[in-house]
């Protein structure tokens, strides 16, 4: 359990590491596209239209790409993505606040790989795609970029959380993230 100054504690550490950890996301987004152009980039409309659907209680839309598009559906596939990431990276920042630093080199990335479950194997199926997005004409590739972004979410969880020991730590000894 935590007070409350220690809850606001880790929403502040984690608004920070989730934004590293954006940023690294989008890095290695940004060298996958660099090498697959013939890809499409991530179409958060669709994303927006799944949790326009899903909050009037339809999860399973066979073919959402021939659903008709929603208002704002873009601004809210990638707000809702965004909070996603912010959420499990208040998850990551509980639970790893008190592990030694140099262990979230590999934890963050494992953190990561974890998180590409949801979209591999619940999203794009309750969507239509199928398992591993299997009925896209590019699935492994789009299998390959999933799991490129959520590897470098991990590794971006990974980099803030050392980032906020180095920057605000300054010689203490202990291993738990410091305080606001």
């Amino acid at each position: 359990m935590c007070n409350v100054k220690e809850a606001l504690n880790i929403v502040g550490q984690a608004f920070f590491i989730s934004f590293v950890a954006l940023f690294a996301t989008d890095f290695g987004l940004l060298i996958f596209y660099s090498y697959n152009a013939d890809l499409p980039l991530t179409d958060w409309g669709v994303v927006g239209r799944w949790f326009v659907m899903l909050s009037h209680g339809q999860f399973y839309t066979p073919a959402i790409l021939n659903e008709p598009s929603v208002p704002h559906e873009y601004f809210i596939g990638f707000s809702m993505h965004t909070l996603t990431a912010f959420i499990f990276t208040l998850i990551y920042v509980y639970f790893m606040r008190h592990c030694r630093p140099c262990t979230h080199l590999y934890r963050g990335p494992l953190f990561g790989l974890l998180l590409a479950i949801f979209p591999l194997c619940i999203q794009q199926p309750s969507m239509g795609m199928g398992f591993l997005g299997r009925h896209n004409d590019h699935y492994v590739l789009l299998m390959t970029k999933i799991v490129i972004a959520h590897l470098s979410l991990g590794f971006g969880l990974a980099i803030g959380m050392l980032l906020m020991v180095c920057l605000f730590q300054q010689g203490k000894s202990s291993h738990s993230l410091p305080a606001y």
